[in-house]
């Protein structure tokens, strides 16, 4: 992450990581598909068909809620994030958690190398009786209840 000062990319946003900081690059699609997959559908009044469902397999078993999240992912990667090709929705369950793994490219005109660039983003999703929790690759959490 880099302050407001510091930005060289044409495509960048606020960071949801703190006051002043940017996501440009790599950083700002990363922050892209975390607000994305943390996006309740139905809740953005400007784009009420933005987000995962993911109150619909909250009570789901595990090997039907993690590939209809893996199907939602893709259709909604492809709706609302241009910037990238995905290649793959990996997912390990675990017990409380499944761990989604996006294997993508940069689409022609993105990135530093115009689409040869392979990039990788992991998404942890917690479950519980609760609601959700999203673990991005450093870390940073977000309570989806």
């Amino acid at each position: 992450m880099s302050n407001i000062n510091d930005i060289i990319s044409t495509n960048w946003q606020l960071s949801i990581k703190g006051p002043g900081q940017i996501a440009q690059g790599l950083d700002d699609i990363n922050q892209g598909l975390l607000t994305l997959c943390s996006t309740r559908k139905y809740t953005s009044p400007l784009s009420p068909d933005k987000g995962l469902d993911l109150l619909a397999w909250q009570d789901k078993p595990v090997m039907v809620k993690a590939p209809g999240l893996v199907k939602e992912i893709i259709e909604q990667v492809a709706l609302y994030e241009p910037r990238i090709n995905l290649q793959a929705v990996q997912y390990t369950p675990g017990i409380g958690k499944i761990v989604f793994r996006l294997v993508w490219f940069y689409a022609p005109g993105y990135g530093d190398s115009a689409g040869a660039a392979q990039a990788n983003t992991t998404l942890m999703l917690l479950a519980d009786e609760g609601g959700f929790v999203l673990i991005t690759d450093d870390n940073y959490a977000l309570i989806l209840n």
